[in-house]
């Protein structure tokens, strides 16, 4: 058995690699769960330079570190949602020789699973999320995978991000960077990354409706405070409606997700910092504008689980189809 058939994979997408990495590597993965998914507490923290021009790039990480310096706990929530079942990345990771001291070519398989236990070791697949195998190299304990062939296709990953209450975020990644660290043991993946970007369209409504949620509730709980009047002066000013039809009004005490959206301020967090895609949709990463997605990077620690097979179709279902 594959390590996608291991994770459920029916269709996922492979990173293009040199074709001296190409080698056979034997199916017998070692399947981990994220446990601890990291947000940035500095703007650049778990960001990879992403367009070569030597710095980390991590625009979104700068806005979630941003909110958090304001005293917006999004750590918590995400810890919160995690222990709570949350769906969460799982990765079948598979080497040559299973030798953590040699240099050898690894291929990781990245799904995403809901716990089937309260003890968080075994899992099953989530609905509506695909597979994709990474490939890269294992040298010393450290995984690094491969970056995509210029012009050629790229994968593409959607990331669950339980980042507000109420409003988990379905992050389209693409292209994909993974890093991690393997313990001694192979128990645990340490030091991990998950690195990308995104388009900003693709973020703007979800990370919009999270974040007016959030500071309603803020001002709620703390209505005369620096912070909340600083929120009510910059978003609470009305005048927009809706993605349900709904119009804001203007000093409600209500931040309502249009109010979030149409602000210069928030459109300005979420706008594209790298360019890393040609006019034809061939991935080509440079400096020069116009920027086209928006980088973001999170740090992970995961630890070893089993992934159970899907439950059978009931019998009814079955005679149905027939």
């Amino acid at each position: 058995m594959t390590a996608e058939d291991r994770l459920g994979a029916t269709s996922g997408t492979t990173e293009r690699v040199p074709e001296e990495a190409l080698s056979p590597v034997p199916s017998n993965p070692r399947v981990f769960a994220v446990t601890t998914l990291k947000l940035p507490a500095l703007p650049l923290e778990h960001g990879v330079d992403l367009d070569g021009n030597g710095t980390p790039d991590n625009r979104l990480g700068f806005t979630i570190a941003s909110l958090m310096a304001q005293g917006f706990d999004l750590q918590a929530s995400v810890d919160d949602a995690i222990a709570a079942g949350a769906p969460v990345l799982l990765l079948a990771v598979d080497v040559e020789r299973d030798d953590r001291a040699a240099r050898e070519r690894a291929e990781v398989v990245v799904s995403v699973g809901r716990p089937a236990d309260p003890t968080m070791t075994s899992f099953v697949t989530a609905p509506g999320f695909q597979a994709v195998t990474i490939i890269g190299r294992l040298s010393a304990g450290v995984f690094h995978s491969d970056p995509p062939s210029i012009g050629g296709e790229v994968a593409s990953l959607l990331l669950p991000l339980p980042l507000f209450p109420g409003h988990p975020l379905r992050l389209t990644a693409r292209p994909v960077v993974v890093t991690f660290k393997v313990v001694d043991d192979w128990s645990e993946l340490s030091m991990g990354r998950v690195c990308g970007a995104t388009e900003p369209a693709d973020l703007a409504g979800q990370f919009g409706a999270g974040l007016a949620g959030m500071m309603t509730s803020f001002i709620a709980a703390h209505p005369e405070s620096r912070v909340s009047q600083q929120i009510t002066r910059l978003f609470d000013t009305g005048g927009c409606t809706n993605p349900d039809g709904t119009v804001a009004a203007a000093a409600d005490h209500i931040i309502s997700p249009c109010e979030i959206t149409s602000s210069a301020l928030y459109r300005a967090l979420v706008a594209p910092d790298v360019h890393l895609f040609d006019q034809l949709g061939g991935y080509s990463p440079t400096t020069t504008p116009p920027m086209d997605r928006l980088s973001f990077g999170f740090g992970f620690t995961a630890r070893r689980a089993t992934v159970l097979p899907p439950p059978l179709e009931s019998t009814a279902q079955y005679r149905e189809a027939e």
